[in-house]
């Protein structure tokens, strides 16, 4: 690309500013004597710019593109540490510590670097010995971004939209989500025409295969206009083309359009997800579009079945909401949602989630443990705060509740379960969590292999019943041979599991009782005197644990340490106080969601965004 085209005068802002950030060298003469000891390096996507143990000890700093560390795991495969993104450098610490590459790095789309060989570097030092200093304190700031609170959101720059299925309008789509985008920064829609246009030479793309003066002109602007722009919209055309294949290089998301209806049938879909790149795996998100009077989405694990998707999304026609969402989701601005457990004081997640909506904020995506695993799931379907509230009460209020059905005999649980399955199979029916209008997961634990297991595919019933099944009272769920019950065991508020999916902004209904009131008694009393404490008075009444709240806070207790620990990301934080609510007390349905209510509308009227 660099043949006939001056770099420097193309990148030499981005150059200085990223060396004089390396090596703490402001003045221009003292760049302009790095830039003459230093070289261009071209990567195309998929190429690899050194291996994992690789004696290999140059500099690089990355002008356009982006990169991702790779690192090889037991059996051959590569999982991705990081990623490098315009302006970033390479190989610091292999360069001060002469050690073998701990990753590989390589090439997401075409990228172009700038290469400080070990020589020059050595030649650099003599001239200006403090730039050893400099760099390490680089080396020491990337160090700290293993820190939980310094994670990278899940942002993309470049997106390429891809035809899934014949007959759709991709140029109407890509104008209206181009519309969404820019809602979040500059955001620039590109097409082979468009490229023409801007450049003056019609035909241009076609050109990039024969002519390198095409290519380059084509890589130039291109660079320049990600330069000025938050995000580019790459639209490919119907077929393989050379420009075409151009966007796919570019690419840090490739978005897969397809009809509902008809899948992912279009031959450009179907060779490219067929397509397996070793070196470097660029992210694909699917988009499901609907007809606006589809009730729920269905069928939609056969879409995503042997495909690499990040995420999926549906969209609704004529409804720019979906489409708001999946920008922000691109954008990096998703809100995830998380709800705790904590039984019959789950209720307040109504009241949060009402207080949520009057304030006009909505969440992309929800997860939940337990009873928050039931209220995120009704918000994941498309249920409103009004109909859920409804749907609530009459589940756990007017009709014989499913925490009813006694066994005589509990020689498993105390409950018999089926009417919470009963209920369940109502709620939700045989809808699939890949077919909730948000993304959706929730938590329970395998007893049988002792680990929490995440539940982001497969029956949405079933994964919220293994979410909900507290030891002793309700019986565990049966999955391929394993035994699984109430995620609370080892995390009973899933701010981790959220943030892990790359979401940066978080709201999170904690309803462990922040209290350190000790009992007002020596010892625990007998059956008698517990029986006539409860026919007291209630102001004579002596604070006794109850057995269903020694069961979940025994459950929990190293969960909450657990999501103490993952606090700190939460940008919306809800802590009703629900500590007078008893785990089973369902009959005191209002009273528990307006105290949902009251709180989320004190924090909201505190709250400074995120």
């Amino acid at each position: 690309m660099s043949g006939g085209i001056n770099l420097i005068d193309t990148y030499g802002e981005l150059v200085r500013e990223s060396l004089g950030r390396l090596f703490g060298l402001n003045d221009p003469a003292s760049l302009e004597v790095v830039l003459e000891h230093s070289e261009w390096k071209e990567l195309r996507a998929g190429e690899i710019l050194f291996h994992q143990g690789e004696k290999n000890t140059d500099l690089y700093v990355l002008l356009s593109g982006r990169l991702h560390a790779l690192i090889q795991k037991a059996g051959g495969k590569r999982e991705v540490l990081g990623e490098i993104t315009r302006g970033e450098t390479v190989g610091e610490m292999a360069l001060l510590t002469g050690e073998p590459r701990s990753a590989s790095i390589a090439a997401v789309r075409d990228s172009l670097l700038l290469k400080i060989s070990n020589e020059s570097f050595q030649v650099l030092v003599k001239k200006f010995p403090d730039v050893v200093f400099n760099i390490t304190r680089v080396v020491i700031q990337r160090l700290r971004k293993v820190n939980v609170h310094e994670k990278v959101a899940y942002k993309v720059v470049n997106m390429c939209l891809v035809p899934g299925s014949p007959g759709i309008d991709m140029e109407g789509f890509a104008r209206r989500f181009h519309q969404s985008l820019s809602q979040h920064g500059n955001c620039l829609l590109l097409s082979s025409t468009i490229v023409g246009e801007n450049l003056r030479q019609k035909g241009i793309t076609k050109a990039l295969a024969s002519q390198g003066s095409a290519e380059q002109k084509i890589a130039v602007w291109l660079d320049k206009m990600e330069a000025v722009n938050d995000f580019l919209i790459y639209l490919v055309d119907e077929e393989k083309t050379t420009w075409t294949e151009k966007c796919l290089r570019q690419a840090d998301e490739i978005l897969f359009v397809c009809d509902s209806r008809r899948g992912l049938s279009h031959p450009t879909a179907k060779l490219l997800l067929n397509e397996k790149n070793g070196s470097v795996a660029v992210g694909k998100t699917l988009v499901v579009l609907h007809d606006s009077t589809k009730a729920l989405p269905s069928d939609t694990s056969k879409l995503l079945e042997g495909n690499d998707f990040k995420f999926h999304h549906h969209i609704r026609s004529e409804n720019q909401e979906d489409l708001d969402r999946l920008a922000r989701f691109l954008s990096g601005n998703p809100l995830g949602l998380v709800l705790s457990g904590g039984g019959a004081k789950g209720l307040a997640h109504i009241g949060v989630y009402q207080a949520l909506a009057e304030a006009g904020i909505a969440p992309d995506l929800v997860g939940g443990t337990s009873i928050g695993s039931v209220i995120a799931g009704l918000i994941a379907i498309g249920t409103n705060p009004e109909d859920l509230k409804s749907m609530a009460r009459d589940y756990f209020l007017n009709n014989p509740t499913p925490v009813t059905d006694l066994n005589m005999l509990p020689f498993i649980a105390l409950m018999k379960g089926r009417k919470m399955d009963k209920l369940l199979q109502q709620v939700f029916g045989t809808t699939g969590i890949e077919d909730c209008w948000l993304n959706f997961y929730c938590v329970s634990t395998n007893l049988t292999h002792s680990v929490p297991v995440i539940h982001r595919s497969g029956s949405l019933a079933r994964a919220v019943r293994c979410s909900i099944s507290l030891p002793g009272i309700f019986p565990p769920v049966l999955e391929r041979g394993c035994v699984h019950v109430d995620g609370g065991i080892f995390n009973n508020l899933p701010i981790d599991v959220m943030y892990s999916l790359g979401v940066k902004k978080i709201a999170a209904v904690d309803l462990e009782v922040q209290s350190e009131e000790l009992l007002a008694i020596e010892k625990l009393p007998n059956i008698w005197e517990v029986l006539i404490n409860r026919l007291g008075s209630s102001k004579s009444r002596i604070k006794i644990p109850s057995l269903m709240s020694t069961i979940m806070q025994s459950c929990t207790v190293a969960s909450d340490v657990q999501a103490r620990r993952f606090r700190p990301v939460v940008g919306l934080y809800f802590n009703p106080d629900v500590s007078q609510i008893g785990l089973m007390e369902w009959k005191r349905f209002d009273e528990i969601v307006e105290i949902g209510y009251r709180h989320a509308l004190e924090v909201l009227d505190k709250w400074e965004g995120f």
